[in-house]
């Protein structure tokens, strides 16, 4: 349950609605490099690389904990993306403080080239750095590569250890650049009570982001969470009561964490059926070497099976309802039935696989498609090299300096989320 309410703190969750989907094959390489970059033995200097990419935004002293970033490229960046076939290249976007740096305090966002700009939130107050890099791997890849967290920290290093400069192996890449930015302490939001942070986060495994973030659960919390408490402790008094009837052996010791809602979860609780049941004796007697010794084993050790209540009250009932002879006679006609099922059940799996078969065989003998001709990328035509290209200029950090057609919903959202939902400090 933990994970499905989690999926609400998602915040590339909205940018996805607004975000084409594409059906392209993406090719996933274990660097993020133009193809047919290799890494040197030795990495250059930095002073040796002219950078291809650079990142923009209005004021290194940032007045909000929230700012917006744009960025320009060089011509020939430009062309090595469309050489290289990429239809929609990314921008990989890694904010990080840099005292006391630690790979679980970045910030990342990936957001498409074509939105010219994004909004990102700091999460440090003091000196930061805001990293950016041109991703030559498609939107679906980027994401899973740079935004997969494990044991809550991302899984691949774009930053060295210390924070302070890009990993070895962007070190000969020219797409690539940072800016420092100093956020005061005003520029974050105030903690909330402990008592209500409590109760708001109980079902949440990562604190809140922001102040916008922290009013959803809230929203949740107050609204939707006492009927799930109400059907938790329902599901524990279930479960205590299925242990009853099976008679475990660690209902004695974990009987109280079945009423514990806010300290043990409810899979914490399933150790009351730890240790087995009492209506089935221990295995202590010498494991079977022949039918007859297999035979005294089960016996030995179930005699007392039938004693179960699970067992015994649901069987006397039947049999005090209905009688014997009628009771086995619904029983073969419910074995009966069941073997019906299964049968036509195969039949229509056998009779899927037969069509299968001959739907890929009638397609392996159609004659292949010609190539289509290969059309001009987006950031190939005129007016996209016009506001993409650097040429010196600041570019626009505001959503109303951007072209028209790039003036997005989820921008839009951005920007007014960036105005009333201010960042917690980390």
């Amino acid at each position: 349950m933990n994970d499905d309410i989690d999926d609400i703190d998602d915040e590339d969750e909205f940018d996805d609605e607004f975000d084409e989907d594409e059906d392209e094959e993406e090719e996933d390489w274990d660097e993020d490099l133009p193809p047919t970059q290799e890494l040197p033995d030795e990495p250059p200097d930095e002073e040796d690389v002219e950078s291809s990419f650079e990142l923009h935004v209005a004021d290194t002293d940032a007045t909000s904990g929230t700012i917006g970033v744009s960025w320009c490229l060089s011509r020939d960046l430009l062309k090595d993306l469309a050489a290289n076939g990429v239809e929609d290249p990314q921008v990989v976007i890694v904010v990080a403080p840099e005292e006391h740096f630690h790979i679980k305090k970045e910030y990342r966002k990936v957001v498409p080239l074509k939105d010219l700009m994004a909004y990102v939130e700091f999460r440090h107050p003091g000196a930061n750095r805001i990293y950016g890099l041109i991703s030559y791997k498609g939107k679906k890849s980027a994401r899973n590569h740079y935004l997969s967290k494990e044991k809550g920290q991302y899984e691949s290093w774009v930053l060295n250890d210390e924070g302070d400069d890009f990993n070895v192996r962007f070190k000969d890449t020219a797409h690539k650049h940072y800016v420092a930015v100093d956020v005061p302490r005003e520029c974050f939001a105030a903690e909330p009570s402990d008592a209500e942070k409590a109760w708001v986060n109980h079902f949440f495994r990562s604190k809140p982001n922001d102040q916008c973030n922290f009013r959803r659960r809230r929203l949740f919390a107050y609204l939707v969470q006492p009927f799930i408490m109400l059907v938790n402790f329902a599901l524990r008094m279930v479960m205590l009561a299925v242990a009853l009837l099976l008679g475990t052996r660690g209902l004695l010791s974990e009987w109280r964490s079945l009423f514990k809602i806010l300290t043990y979860s409810l899979p914490a609780t399933s150790e009351v059926f730890n240790g087995g049941t009492y209506y089935i004796r221990p295995d202590k007697y010498k494991d079977p070497d022949t039918l007859w010794e297999f035979i005294t084993y089960c016996v030995k050790r179930g005699w007392t099976l039938p004693f179960m209540p699970l067992v015994a009250i649901p069987v006397a009932v039947v049999f005090a309802t209905y009688g014997f002879v009628e009771v086995m006679t619904q029983v073969g006609a419910a074995l009966g039935l069941i073997a019906v099922v299964v049968t036509l059940f195969v039949l229509i799996i056998l009779l899927g696989k037969f069509i299968a078969d001959r739907m890929i065989a009638r397609a392996k003998t159609r004659p292949p498609r010609p190539p289509k001709k290969r059309k001009p990328l987006w950031y190939e035509q005129e007016d996209a090299i016009g506001y993409l290209v650097c040429d010196g200029m600041q570019k626009p950090t505001k959503v109303s300096k951007l072209p028209s057609k790039h003036r997005t919903i989820k921008l839009r959202f951005h920007e007014l989320k960036s105005m009333v939902c201010r960042p917690f400090a980390g």
